[in-house]
This record gives structure tokens, C-alpha cells and sequence, in this order.
């Protein structure tokens, strides 16, 4: 709500983002700098979801998910919200 995030996949990432309507984008966000071999793709999906972000993508909620989506194709979907 505040326009910075924090979110943890292998590595700790951390910004600001700017929300216009249902567009999402941050950049120069701030990350360690570890590589993990698990799970699977975890280092895949860290950059996929960088990427979204540094290029903005939709963001939306459904029920307790929130979805992101990206002009390329990839789709990421968190749940527990």
C-alpha cells in the first residue's frame, strides 16, 4: 500500500513500485545475491518475476490470490492473501 515491497524467493528482493490502475512496475529493486538449486527453477522463476516487474505487468486479485501477468506470456500466481 505504501508503494514498497519486499518478497523472498531464493534471494531477498526489495523496491518501490508504481501502481496505475492495474499496471505494476518497479525498478532498481535491491537483492541479495545467492543461488539456490531448490526447488526447482527457483532461480527461473526469481528472474521471470524481476523481469515482470522491471518491464510492469497486471496485477490482480481473485479470492486470496493475487496473479501477475506479463506481455510475454508468463503468469505468476500467490496465494494466501
Amino acid at each position: 500500500k505504501d508503494g514498497s515491497l519486499s518478497v523472498n524467493f531464493c534471494n531477498s528482493i526489495s523496491g518501490r513500485y508504481i501502481l496505475d490502475g492495474n499496471s505494476i512496475k518497479a525498478d532498481n529493486l535491491l537483492s541479495t545475491l545467492m543461488y539456490c538449486s531448490s526447488p526447482a527453477n527457483i532461480m527461473e522463476m526469481e528472474s521471470a518475476f524481476v523481469s515482470m516487474l522491471n518491464y510492469g505487468a497486471i496485477i490482480y486479485k481473485s479470492d486470496n490470490k493475487i496473479i501477475l501477468s506479463y506481455s510475454k506470456g508468463t503468469v505468476m500466481v500467490f496465494t494466501g492473501f
